[in-house]
């Protein structure tokens, strides 16, 4: 039996380096919320790119590595209905592991809209932004 095969981000929709994150922290609207803190920088063309620093201070690897994934996914679905780019940066706090999944999404969706990043014009009227 073979294994699910997992989504991949493409090539060039993930902030990289240093001075990516530090153009976004510094020119960045920041939004803060029980589970994390969350910078967005809207862009000219339509991409969307994401960051997800976790340094030690947030647990072991394994705990690292959960919270990427979680804040992955909330962004991946919380971005499928939206038009217009941004570069954002998501700052988990180290209680958001013990999070509900819903709080998570809540968070990156309400950042984004609060952020001024819309949907797109065939979105079904009332979806959470």
């Amino acid at each position: 039996m073979r294994g699910v095969r997992r989504k991949r981000r493409p090539a060039g929709h993930s902030l990289t380096n240093g001075e990516e994150f530090q153009a976004v922290y510094r020119a960045g609207r920041r939004f803060v919320f029980p589970v994390g803190v969350v910078f967005v920088l809207p862009r000219d063309d339509a991409r969307l790119r994401l960051g997800i620093p976790t340094g030690r201070r947030l647990g072991s690897a394994v705990v690292r590595n959960r919270l990427r994934r979680r804040f992955r996914e909330a962004f991946r679905s919380g971005t499928a209905d939206l038009s217009g780019g941004a570069d954002v940066v998501i700052v988990p706090r180290s209680h958001a592991a013990a999070a509900e999944f819903s709080e998570i999404v809540d968070a990156v969706r309400s950042a984004l809209g609060l952020a001024g990043i819309k949907g797109s014009p065939d979105a079904p009227r009332g979806s959470k932004i």
